[in-house]
């Protein structure tokens, strides 16, 4: 934004209609209240239990959208407000488990990822309104350390289709945007595309961690590629979607990794290890990548487990997984942290 000095409006007086003097008066009072207001650079979530897990960021509308592991419960908060608040009440519409999130704008549509139940949901960012709820079609699990499926992450393409990632059936998940609000009973998730006998090859594990497979997932800003993490090798593979065809992204790897953000064709991955946030150099054909390591790192990461972008920041979850896989107390509260990228 280019605002002028005193001196400047003072010379450009005479020439300068009362309009658009005022115009450009408004514009150094919106700039200088920006800077004595300057975003928050952490989030408080509320309650004491929330284990936040998932995130999606609306610059447009200058919000965001955080999803609790524990509850289900769906938090919104705004960019420029410290404390955000409860969305949508835990357990709602069966949704006892959220996971990752992501945002239709055009639509005004939020996707979430169910977990261990093996649902989906769709709701209206204006309203809350349900408008769909879909199951991968897997009977769950009694055994919360031993799920049958897993359906941890989303991405949406810009004709309005969702893919879901499920950690532990070997199976990417579509969702076409014409099968929203087509009624309220649960619906069949589309099984896209079946990752057996392809260069995604899922591994088995001695518990819930080591047995995570597909996790993170995003879309080229063209719609052409998916690109989704294996948590458990990783591994980053590149799915075309006009073919179907899966191959393994060369000259990267990243062990644990789990939330995925694109940008262009950087590609930033998050997981719970050191450094937290990885920056990666894509092709252009996102076939390969580079690491690209981030001059500074955010500090204070709780158990971090995804990201969104807002703006030129970062906003991070912070989980504490951690303490609630142990069994252990959480530090309340649960935060998001805001982290501008150099």
């Amino acid at each position: 934004m280019i605002i002028r000095s005193r001196r400047t409006l003072a010379r450009t007086r005479s020439a300068t209609s009362p309009s658009i003097l005022a115009a450009f008066l408004a514009l150094a009072l919106a700039g200088a209240s920006a800077c004595d207001n300057p975003l928050p650079s952490s989030y408080n979530l509320p309650g004491n239990t929330a284990f936040p897990e998932g995130i999606a960021a609306d610059t447009d509308r200058g919000t965001f959208y955080a999803s609790s592991l524990a509850q289900g419960t769906i938090f919104r908060g705004r960019l420029g407000e410290r404390d955000a608040s409860v969305f949508l009440q835990p357990g709602q519409d069966g949704r006892a488990v959220s996971l990752g999130l992501n945002l239709d704008r055009a639509r005004n549509r939020l996707f979430v990822s169910g977990g261990a139940t093996g649902l989906t949901f769709v709701y209206d960012t204006n309203n809350g309104q349900l408008l769909g709820k879909f199951s991968t079609g897997v009977t769950p699990s009694s055994d919360p350390n031993a799920p049958t499926t897993f359906v941890n992450d989303v991405t949406v393409l810009s004709n309005g289709d969702a893919y879901f990632t499920d950690s532990i059936v070997p199976t990417v998940f579509r969702l076409p945007a014409s099968a929203i609000g087509q009624g309220s009973n649960t619906q069949p998730l589309e099984a896209w595309l079946d990752l057996n006998n392809t260069a995604f090859q899922y591994q088995s594990g001695s518990d819930l961690i080591s047995s995570l497979n597909a996790n993170g997932i995003v879309a080229s800003p063209d719609g052409q590629y998916l690109v989704v993490v294996q948590t458990n090798t990783g591994k980053l593979f590149r799915i075309t979607v006009a073919t179907k065809q899966v191959t393994e992204i060369t000259g990267v790897n990243v062990p644990g990794g789990d939330g995925l953000v694109v940008s262009g064709t950087t590609l930033y991955a998050v997981h719970q290890a050191t450094p937290p946030i990885v920056r990666i150099n894509m092709a252009a054909d996102f076939a390969s990548g580079t690491d690209s390591p981030l001059p500074s790192q955010p500090t204070g990461l709780l158990a971090p487990t995804t990201a969104a972008l807002a703006g030129n920041r970062l906003l991070i979850v912070n989980s504490q997984i951690d303490k609630l896989f142990a069994g252990t107390a959480p530090t309340p509260p649960f935060t998001v942290t805001a982290f501008t990228l150099p």
